[in-house]
């Protein structure tokens, strides 16, 4: 991926200002609380240079995420949309790692945003 756009996503995932969340990119709680997986933070960065706006839809489905207010981008619920994808040079919409896993993968399975970031620093060449 771009070297510059790899720098803003781990300076926004690390920014504090992003509530992570898991299984889709972004959405708001029954409790009003917005969160994103890393992948919705990278699409939201491509928003705001293409001032572009999201999609909305209610999603159903896993239980964690049952009646959340779900934001789509481009019809894209859970992985990267082909303009983010160009945009920051990503070959893959997931996040796809060296170790046969994917940044989506450790997004949902308990990696902080923390640590999400320090592998995009490691390995945005392969992202």
């Amino acid at each position: 991926m771009k070297k510059k756009i790899a720098e803003k996503w781990v300076e926004a995932l690390r920014s504090g200002k992003y509530k992570q969340g898991r299984h889709a990119l972004k959405y708001k709680t029954k409790a009003g609380v917005t969160r994103h997986c890393c992948l919705g933070v990278l699409c939201e960065l491509y928003q705001k240079e293409h001032k572009v706006k999201l999609k909305t839809g209610v999603l159903s489905g896993t239980e964690e995420l049952r009646s959340c207010k779900l934001t789509k981008f481009n019809e894209c619920n859970a992985t990267l949309p082909e303009k983010v994808m160009t945009w920051s040079g990503m070959m893959t919409d997931d996040g796809s790692l060296p170790d046969n896993t994917t940044l989506a993968h450790k997004n949902d399975y308990g990696y902080s945003f923390e640590v999400i970031a320090d592998l995009i620093e490691g390995k945005y060449e392969t992202l």
